[in-house]
């Protein structure tokens, strides 16, 4: 508390930059207002304009007149992401391509305040916006401007707008956890080794896990199977990104089960967009705990060999490229994908190499699951019966070459 009380002077506080923020705060309910009550369309677009221009305003200001203050770097930010929250919830009941980018923007913002809190917490700093994030926001905020001023609007110009606010608010929420995690790089430790960490870590997974779910079940119209196949672009590109989402939660899961995923992609598209989801979906699921494990360092791999004796095999290919190191250990798939991407990440493999090599590694399983979901309701076709039957040989060519890697250790510590 002392760290934020001591930033609190009457100095600090009593400047117009934080005057002007104080102000869009209080747009924010007369916006809401004018959209969701008279349905005054063009004013409440004005309003949005308004405190736009207050916030480029207000930041000039603070720069050129000595005014910057950490207060200021504080609700400045919050003031713009409040505004976008209630323009984004009241435009997705017009506008159902909207939710996604409503529920990703929710997540990014938690995620973000609990990475700028631990900021503050280790390093005493407090960061102001970045430009990553600023062109987010001009991207964002002039997309729903547009929504907002012409209600009207083609429904197919309004999905391609809402895809565009989904990708501002993706690349600058990973740029902006890039940014954090450097910042936090060397006092992660400290959190990691919390009593309440873990905790914290199951808390976060529920959470996600309830959030997508909440999300299939406001678009539940849009992914019916019948849709999907059918080819209508919009769902399937709405169900791939829900299923990447899905993938990415899966990869702070250890004890969730990738292959439900593979073989749901194989339920839900056609077989050459079910391989495709399910290559990004592993890239995504491979690079999260990579990088998890290279910010833990030394303690993830001390954690790792004391906790699972099986992470020692892993030793036995290490040593020569990084790329054959991946793809060997995955391919035999000797741990669950997100333990052995930790491992990874903390052993030093460089991501490249540890990418490609993984993600084909995985190959054989993201081809032959959705196989396997496709036919799963013709348990006697061809395709259902090769599909298991492939899945069933990797399982025992991976069981033998761990065997004979056991043996080789043994007489080699004889």
């Amino acid at each position: 508390m002392n760290k934020i009380t001591k930033r609190l002077t009457k100095k600090d506080v009593l400047t117009v930059p934080n005057a002007m923020t104080l102000v869009r705060l209080l747009l924010i309910p007369v916006i809401v207002y004018l959209y969701a009550g008279s349905r005054e369309y063009g004013a409440a677009a004005l309003l949005v304009v308004l405190s736009g221009a207050t916030d480029v305003l207000d930041g000039f200001i603070a720069r050129h007149f000595n005014q910057v203050s950490d207060l200021g770097k504080f609700l400045d930010p919050v003031a713009d992401k409040l505004t976008q929250g209630a323009v984004l919830i009241c435009l997705c009941f017009r506008y159902p391509r909207i939710r996604p980018v409503l529920f990703v923007f929710a997540v990014r913002e938690i995620v973000l305040l609990t990475l700028g809190a631990l900021t503050l917490h280790y390093t005493d700093t407090v960061n102001s916006a970045k430009w990553f994030g600023k062109a987010g926001t001009a991207v964002l905020e002039g997309s729903l401007f547009i929504l907002l001023l012409f209600p009207g609007i083609p429904a197919a110009v309004a999905d391609g707008l809402a895809l565009l606010c989904l990708a501002a608010v993706l690349i600058s929420f990973a740029l902006y956890v890039r940014f954090y995690m450097k910042a936090l790089h060397g006092v992660l430790h400290k959190l990691l080794e919390g009593k309440w960490a873990g905790r914290i870590a199951i808390g976060l997974t529920v959470l996600l896990w309830a959030a997508v779910i909440l999300v299939f079940f406001l678009n539940r119209d849009a992914f019916t199977v019948d849709n999907i196949v059918s080819g209508s672009p919009e769902n399937t590109v709405l169900a791939a990104l829900m299923m990447i989402a899905l993938f990415a939660v899966k990869s702070i899961s250890i004890v969730l089960y990738s292959g439900i995923l593979y073989i749901t992609s194989g339920i839900l598209f056609p077989l050459p967009t079910a391989i495709l989801v399910n290559i990004l979906g592993t890239a995504v699921m491979l690079t999260i705990p990579f990088f998890l494990g290279r910010l833990m360092g030394r303690r993830a791999l001390d954690h790792i060999h004391e906790k699972y004796p099986k992470s020692a095999f892993m030793s036995e290919f290490q040593g020569g490229s990084d790329f054959m190191f991946s793809f060997i250990v995955h391919i035999i798939n000797l741990l669950p994908t997100d333990l052995v991407s930790i491992y990874m990440g903390a052993a030093g493999l460089k991501y490249g190499p540890y990418l490609l090599g993984g993600t084909l590694g995985l190959l054989v399983t993201a081809v032959l699951f959705p196989i396997t979901g496709m036919s799963i309701t013709r348990p006697t076709s061809p395709e259902f019966i090769i599909s298991v039957a492939l899945e069933i040989a990797v399982t025992l060519v991976s069981v033998a070459v761990c065997r004979v890697v056991q043996r080789r250790k043994e007489r080699r510590d004889r």
